[in-house]
């Protein structure tokens, strides 16, 4: 299996939370690019999937938390 993972971070709400930057142009390039990957690779047809790594920074930039989402597509 391979597994395709975007990791998101923010260090405040202001433009919303690292998971609603995942949004669906986000999700569509990613997907592309795994498909480009794949087939640069000779793996067409591969099993894989995508997770989603988002992260809260605090003010020195420093992660505060850290939460995993596995198969996001």
């Amino acid at each position: 299996m391979i597994r395709f993972v975007e990791v998101k971070a923010r260090s405040g709400d202001r433009f919303g939370t690292p998971e609603e930057a995942f949004d669906r142009e986000k999700r569509r390039r990613i997907r592309a690019a795994a498909r480009e990957i794949l087939e640069a690779r000779r793996l067409r047809g591969a099993a894989h999937a995508f997770d989603l790594v988002a992260v809260d920074l605090d003010a020195k930039g420093s992660p505060r938390s850290t939460r995993i989402h596995r198969d996001v597509m």
